[in-house]
């Protein structure tokens, strides 16, 4: 038989052990990216779009970032986040930029809970050729779209409440 505390032990061992389970994923759909030709005359602007959802909550937006062709390499948000979203609860900004076909996208969710409580959650990804396909004009300017049935998920590093 054992001692009593040796049983105690045993029953909350479980739950000493386990760990937290990390929050879901921000899940990224429909992104797209669109690269100029740069010629004189083309006023077409680089653009990123895309949908994110937050699992947690079931919250979705549209976000879009415009920069002008001139601005190619200092336009895009990098240290702010913009807060260009169909649910203003949503900001993002572009980490690592290295193209319009190779970036970290870092998405920023802010809300409150039902007790009032401010939460912020911050989630990153990887962007490139393994989650887009491109397409390249003749003309000269580029479109790349998130492939069929490749998942992009930005897994949160920060949660504040």
């Amino acid at each position: 038989m054992l001692p009593f505390k040796s049983l105690l032990l045993l029953a909350f061992a479980p739950l000493i052990l386990c760990k937290p389970s990390p929050l879901p994923a921000f899940q990224v759909t429909n992104l797209n990216t669109f690269e100029p030709t740069g010629r004189p005359g083309d006023l077409s602007p680089y653009r990123v779009g895309f949908n994110v959802t937050d699992p947690a909550d079931a919250t979705a937006a549209f976000c879009e970032a415009r920069w002008p062709y001139s601005q190619r390499d200092t336009g895009f948000p990098s240290t702010h986040y913009l807060s260009n979203c169909s649910d203003h609860s949503y900001s993002f900004r572009f980490l690592d930029w290295e193209s319009y076909l190779n970036f970290t996208l870092d998405v920023k969710h802010i809300y409150k809970k039902p007790d009032h409580t401010r939460v912020t959650k911050i989630g990153k990804g990887h962007a490139d050729l393994n989650i887009l396909h491109c397409t390249h004009a003749a003309s000269g300017f580029s479109v790349c779209n998130q492939k069929d049935g490749v998942a992009f998920p930005l897994p949160i590093y920060s949660v504040n409440s």
